[in-house]
């Protein structure tokens, strides 16, 4: 299982590293729009979220997407210019800004996760530069339990 996981992270490095090479620009910027905090103050209930807001402003944003590194399944996304939003896991849940799509948010919630417990999200942001080059930008963190 776990050879399984890391093939497919293999796999979408690879891709990654397949559009960078095509001559489109890509960045990883270790994980400047993604954050972790308790729920609601709920200590059990952790709330991982990702938006444009750090993404450079030049960028024409169309796409957010948040999704588990270990089997790669998208669990919220948002289309930003359809303003469509699409979640596969009941835990998970979107907000479009529409004033200013980069304060979108993609969330998902982890409840009980334990101390010894760990889960891995990415996030990509799709969007398009201003000399029409498209900008993907991938964030990952890893989320350790709280619950002993």
């Amino acid at each position: 299982m776990a050879a399984t996981a890391s093939c497919q992270a293999c796999v979408r490095r690879l891709a990654v590293r397949l559009v960078c090479i095509l001559g489109l620009f890509c960045a990883a910027e270790g994980n400047k729009g993604m954050k972790v905090s308790s729920f609601q103050g709920l200590p059990n209930v952790q709330e991982v979220t990702c938006s444009g807001e750090e993404l450079d402003p030049q960028v024409d944003l169309f796409n957010i997407a948040l999704f588990t590194l270990k089997d790669i399944h998208v669990l919220s996304s948002a289309n930003l210019k359809s303003r469509e939003c699409t979640t596969s896991y009941e835990f998970a849940s979107c907000e479009i800004d529409t004033k200013n799509v980069r304060r979108t948010k993609v969330t998902v919630l982890l409840v009980g996760l334990r101390d010894s417990e760990w889960r891995s999200f990415g996030c990509e942001l799709t969007g398009v530069n201003p000399d029409g080059r498209s900008h993907i930008t991938s964030w990952s963190m890893e989320i350790t339990g709280t619950r002993k």
